[in-house]
């Protein structure tokens, strides 16, 4: 309930173009070690295995609030939409000209047209988004396009899991 209320408020805020991040140099490593350890009972409540793949250290241009938002709301879902007993797997990498997170699943999966309108609240304000993912895919949307960053999501076909992607301005890589 009280995540409904304050996605309800987040929502209102993006609307109106009213919430703001605060970008400085941070280490996603701990932030994301955080996020999973975090997830680590639901998931384990499920009979899932949450794996962290990351390197010691990758610095990121993030608001460390919002970019945890993000992450949150990738790993709960993932371990919502997997059935029991499955593996979610979090990667945390850099490549030339970005940092990116990679949050993979063996859930239901999804059509190429869930894909292309996952992340899109074309039908009108964030209030009227699809109820199953709930408000959550596009708020995660919004911040990580106040990061200037990208998010997608990538399924091979229903019942075959998902992988859901973002990509952050590497430290190296501030304009």
């Amino acid at each position: 309930m009280l995540d409904h209320i304050s996605n309800r408020i987040q929502a209102s805020l993006l609307d109106n173009n009213r919430l703001t991040v605060r970008i400085s140099p941070h280490d996603l490593t701990p932030l994301l070690k955080e996020v999973v350890s975090l997830h680590r009972f639901a998931a384990r409540e499920r009979k899932q295995k949450i794996v962290l793949d990351a390197p010691n250290s990758i610095q990121a241009l993030v608001d460390p609030l919002r970019i945890r938002e993000v992450f949150d709301q990738l790993i709960s879902n993932a371990i919502r939409f997997s059935p029991s007993g499955t593996r979610i797997t979090v990667r945390l990498m850099s490549t030339p000209s970005a940092v990116r997170i990679q949050v993979e699943d063996e859930g239901r999966g999804m059509g190429w047209m869930e894909q292309q309108s996952l992340f899109s609240s074309q039908m009108g304000t964030l209030d009227r988004h699809d109820r199953r993912f709930g408000l959550g895919l596009i708020i995660a949307k919004r911040l990580i396009d106040l990061h200037q960053g990208r998010i997608w999501a990538y399924s091979p076909g229903t019942g075959k899991g998902s992988t859901f992607y973002v990509e952050l301005r590497g430290q190296a890589a501030q304009s």
